[in-house]
């Protein structure tokens, strides 16, 4: 079968694609998220859950803003989903700022994660 240009012609441009070995390998909109997720956690754990942005994101994971926009929406539910991922992994300084401000993900903490996020805010210098 004859094709026409290269393999990145018959590509979505909103999609990340490569050719290796002549495969073409497309990161769907799952991966992503995960890439852009993660970038936003690194953000939050180095500077804070509230310096979560969607520039800062976009930047970490080298995608563009409207990129993350589409993925995300809003910066809130980036922000949302961090704290939703804190809980989970036990991320204690995340969770005592998600405590701070009443988030609705610290909710599902159990009682002994909320006392040891707080405690991790009383180590003393």
């Amino acid at each position: 079968m004859a094709t026409h240009g290269s393999p990145r012609a018959w590509v979505r441009y909103d999609l990340d694609a490569t050719v290796t070995n002549g495969y073409l390998h497309i990161m769907n909109p799952a991966m992503y998220r995960s890439r852009s997720l993660e970038a936003a956690l690194a953000i939050a754990i180095e500077r804070g859950w509230s310096a979560v942005t969607r520039d800062g994101v976009a930047a970490r994971c080298e995608l563009s803003t409207g990129m993350i926009s589409k993925l995300w929406g809003s910066a809130e539910k980036l922000r949302d989903m961090v704290m939703v991922l804190a809980v989970k992994r036990e991320i204690l300084p995340l969770i005592a700022q998600g405590l701070a401000v009443r988030h609705p993900a610290t909710r599902d903490a159990t009682d002994e994660l909320k006392r040891a996020a707080l405690a991790s805010l009383l180590v003393a210098d």
